[in-house]
């Protein structure tokens, strides 16, 4: 376990970076102007990437856990980490930004060994062998996940938010399973992501910062190699699995996939932005944007508490009751006027 003052030198050491990093920000133009669809009123430094990145490599340090796989992991976060801040200067096509996000899942599979070996325990086959598809279905899975909580950061605490539940929940499924897998390293990249979310939300002082592309790419490639790295250090079936990874990341992923098939569907581009996401909806409700944050967040915990019951008692549906819970929401989301409607309705009756 970690010592507390091991969590005060990280803790020490993202805060100290802000600071840093800051006047670097408005120097090279690193800032998100106000404008268009975006709210916020002044130009705000895109530096949160790079300060949690700074508590990473002190909680390396700290914790300097024997693993090729997460020295891998260092490398692709600090790669994600500059791919996004070029984004963030001056913009990188998709197709760019695809090849890079590949590039570090073929990192991680091929120096760091990371592998989706088994499926964990499924109804009637039990626990299924992926064989040769375990390296295209881990290379899938990270480029994923790398959109995926990109497309999630909309408004303020959300993309470090559902980051933290992410990793929370693994924490969470790690100590009630019994593993003990870079336990240390992910508790300090988790401390490093809530020092980041105290600025985003301005809870330490009205001057913020944002995530930016850097990164939401870079904690979303961290927390699904993470997870797939405690999966693949599980020691038998019944510990920590690939389909216990997926309810850590339930609502992203089904978001994500949702609106990419709306837009698709449409003839569009699945990148193409638009206002259809989670947070959009829910403001539609009538609720501020905090407001918003903190329903979205709540939902994210009890998908994973959901999975975590489930794995206790009854492993072998876990993944069917994924599934029927991502079709539930793709239905339910796909006629998200309904929901809206009834959502205010209830709020004007009862003045909620």
């Amino acid at each position: 376990m970690i010592s507390p003052v091991e969590l005060l030198v990280v803790v020490a050491s993202v805060y100290a970076a802000n600071y840093l990093f800051r006047p670097v920000a408005f120097r090279v133009g690193l800032l998100d102007i106000p404008g268009g669809r975006k709210k916020h009123a002044v130009p705000t430094p895109l530096i949160g990437g790079v300060i949690i990145y700074v508590g990473m490599l002190f909680g390396y340090v700290i914790t300097y856990p024997p693993s090729e796989l997460i020295i891998a992991l260092m490398i692709g976060a600090g790669l994600m980490l500059g791919v996004g801040v070029i984004d963030d200067l001056r913009g990188i096509s998709p197709v760019k930004r695809l090849l890079a996000e590949f590039l570090v899942a073929v990192l991680v599979i091929g120096f760091g060994g990371l592998n989706i070996e088994n499926t964990g325990i499924l109804p009637i086959v039990g626990n299924v062998e992926l064989g040769v598809l375990g390296v295209p279905i881990t290379a899938v899975a990270v480029v994923g996940m790398i959109n995926s909580f990109n497309m999630m950061d909309g408004i303020d605490g959300l993309g470090g938010g559902v980051v933290a539940v992410a990793l929370g929940a693994l924490l969470m499924f790690q100590f009630a399973l019994g593993s003990s897998a870079f336990i240390d390293f992910t508790s300090l990249v988790l401390a490093s992501v809530g020092v980041f979310l105290l600025k985003n939300l301005g809870l330490l002082s009205s001057v913020k910062i944002f995530l930016g592309d850097a990164g939401s790419m870079m904690l979303g490639f961290c927390t699904i190699v993470l997870l797939l790295a405690v999966a693949q250090e599980s020691s038998n079936a019944l510990s920590f699995s690939a389909v216990d990874a997926l309810w850590c990341v339930a609502l992203p992923l089904f978001d994500t996939f949702t609106i990419m098939l709306r837009r698709v569907l449409k003839g569009q581009h699945p990148f193409h932005p638009d206002r259809t996401h989670l947070h959009h909806i829910v403001m539609r409700m009538g609720f501020s944007a905090r407001e918003a944050l903190y329903l979205i967040l709540a939902v994210a915990v009890l998908y994973a508490v959901a999975g975590l019951l489930i794995k206790q008692l009854a492993p072998q549906l876990s993944l069917l009751v994924f599934m029927a819970l991502g079709v539930w929401y793709l239905r339910v989301m796909t006629r998200s006027w309904r929901l809206v409607r009834f959502v205010k309705r209830f709020r004007r009756k009862y003045g909620v």
